[in-house]
């Protein structure tokens, strides 16, 4: 995605020596910056990697091709996204998950991602996880795995011949008693992604969304009574609005309705196999 740029003008004088701000890479950095912005834990590597899945579609021209998605279960508790796109050299991949901040989606608004943070977002839930990546004629695997310091690595396993079609895919462990939650919010991510990607392991129709309510009109009654949420969305990508900000007296004994100057469209919808959810369009 294209990011805004903004140029920097410094006026300096009678200075004698500077020195540019670093990033010490450690364990406790690491983990500050990849717990810190991905709050949800078990949401934030499937949206992710879904994520780029279908960046990597769109970098080859191929977005009509959905990708696959392999839910864990009780007898194969794996998470696995399986893509189709340009894939990655071996340079690339010891690049990219090894450099936080490190984007190559900053060239086109074709793409979603451009932080740098999404490719390491499995370590939010998992230590260790894997990376194959089908190039040409050859198949490569990696393994990315939390070190004995905290600090994040990869290493590549293997290297065969192979004829799969090119493409990536990323893999990790789920633990048993969260297999249930994977299976349930998979219909909540994965539901402004069109076209809808393959479950492999699961009978998973998409229906229509149906739509409950529209208007401004009783909107924070009918969110309590479906006990709904309002939701962003960013390209494919949809994430809850969770409002912490405290509201003063005066806010609080007010009419609750939004005002004219912060109106929005709120349409209440129900993605397929899953709880009802609000998403909220800026007028």
């Amino acid at each position: 995605m294209l990011i805004a740029q903004q140029d920097f003008v410094a006026q300096t004088g009678g200075i004698s020596e500077t020195k540019a701000f670093g990033f010490e890479m450690n364990g406790f950095a690491f983990h500050t910056v990849i717990s810190g912005i991905y709050a949800d834990k078990l949401r934030a590597p499937f949206r992710e990697l879904a994520t780029n899945a279908r960046d990597g579609h769109a970098a080859k021209g191929n977005l009509y091709q959905p990708f696959d998605v392999f839910l864990p279960s009780k007898l194969d508790p794996t998470f696995k996204v399986r893509d189709y796109g340009i894939s990655l050299s071996h340079e690339e991949i010891m690049g990219i998950y090894t450099t936080m901040f490190a984007s190559t989606k900053r060239g086109s608004n074709e793409a979603t991602g451009m932080i740098g943070l999404g490719s390491k977002s499995p370590f939010a839930y998992t230590s260790v996880f894997t990376v194959i990546a089908y190039l040409g004629d050859y198949k490569r695997t990696y393994s990315a795995f939390i070190g004995t310091d905290g600090v994040p690595q990869i290493a590549l396993l293997d290297m065969c011949q192979t004829t799969e079609p090119d493409g990536v895919e990323v893999s990790f462990p789920v633990k048993v008693e969260d297999v249930d939650k994977f299976r349930n919010i998979a219909p909540d991510v994965l539901f402004g992604f069109d076209p809808f990607p393959n479950i492999l392991n699961e009978q998973f129709v998409r229906p229509a969304p149906v739509t409950l309510y529209q208007g401004m009109a009783g909107l924070s009654t009918m969110l309590r009574l479906y006990r709904l949420e309002p939701n962003s969305w960013l390209g494919k990508v949809g994430s809850a609005i969770r409002s912490r900000r405290p509201r003063s007296a005066s806010q609080a004994h007010s009419s609750t309705g939004p005002s004219s100057s912060t109106s929005r469209l709120v349409t209440c919808q129900l993605p397929p196999l899953a709880k009802l959810s609000a998403t909220t369009v800026a007028l």
